[in-house]
């Protein structure tokens, strides 16, 4: 809606239609353009049909074409024809003219980023098994301290007994 001089009016579909900023415009641009392509296309071939069937009745009633010249006329068979062929051209020419090289680097992108995340999720999962493990490690070492020193404690006294012995 638009708001000019204390009155609002909806803005026409044709202005906000086609997208020409953010991350999917050339990809809805494309999306339009093929559309169109396809609905002229098929027109074109209606159309086609159409003066097919038109040349076959006027040569089968083998009568003079000017009869028949008032009646495409009025039906713009053939104009529209050539008009469907411009707009197919047209459009055929717009698509290939678009630069779709940076619309495959922006996926390209995309998907790195979205790759991105988990290899840090599987980055950092590795670091916490390595983490679990030392953690293990060092409980297993604390655990063992008190019995090396009682060993110790025990090798040492063995020793001043048999020193004692041998004195």
């Amino acid at each position: 809606m638009s708001y000019k001089g204390l009155v609002a009016r909806q803005i026409p579909r044709r202005f906000y239609e086609i997208p020409y900023i953010g991350a999917g415009a050339i990809d809805r641009q494309l999306e339009i353009r093929e559309r169109e392509l396809a609905e002229v296309r098929q027109r074109l071939v209606v159309l086609a049909e159409e003066a097919g069937y038109m040349k076959r009745i006027s040569s089968v009633l083998r009568e003079p074409l000017h009869r028949y010249a008032n009646t495409a006329k009025r039906m713009n068979v053939l104009a529209e024809l050539d008009a469907c062929k411009a707009d197919l051209e047209r459009i055929s020419g717009e698509l290939n003219a678009m630069d779709l090289s940076e619309a495959v680097r922006l996926k390209s992108v995309y998907e790195e980023s979205n790759d991105a995340p988990k290899r840090r999720r599987m980055i950092a999962q590795r670091r916490c098994g390595h983490r679990a493990h030392a953690e293990s490690e060092l409980d297993q070492a604390e655990r063992s301290i008190p019995i090396l020193e009682r060993t110790t404690a025990a090798a040492a006294e063995g020793r001043r007994i048999m020193a004692g012995d041998l004195s």
